[in-house]
């Protein structure tokens, strides 16, 4: 059982780490290019930390939105999975 959950923690950190970068980062991509946002308000889209510039310029809602949190929650229950990785390898 506790293979399971080293294993479960190294995963979700892996996934939480890599996942996270390609898929929230391409689909901020993707919504700048797609709804033509201004140069200033693409640079702040796509690089202002945990997804501010995202959520500050949406405004209209939409599946997209709704996809785009989803990913943002599945990402946050892996990083606090992966953080309780950290906390097993440093104090065991």
């Amino acid at each position: 059982m506790l293979e399971f959950l080293v294993g479960l923690m190294l995963y979700a950190f892996w996934l939480a780490l890599f996942i996270n970068f390609v898929v929230l980062y391409g689909m901020r991509i993707i919504y700048a290019y797609r709804e033509k946002k201004s140069v200033i308000d693409t640079l702040k889209i796509l690089f202002l930390p945990f997804s501010y510039g995202y959520l500050s310029k949406n405004i209209k809602g939409g599946i997209f939105d709704i996809l785009y949190k989803v990913f943002m929650v599945i990402m946050f229950l892996s990083i606090g999975i992966g953080a309780v990785m950290v906390f097993y390898t440093h104090f065991a």
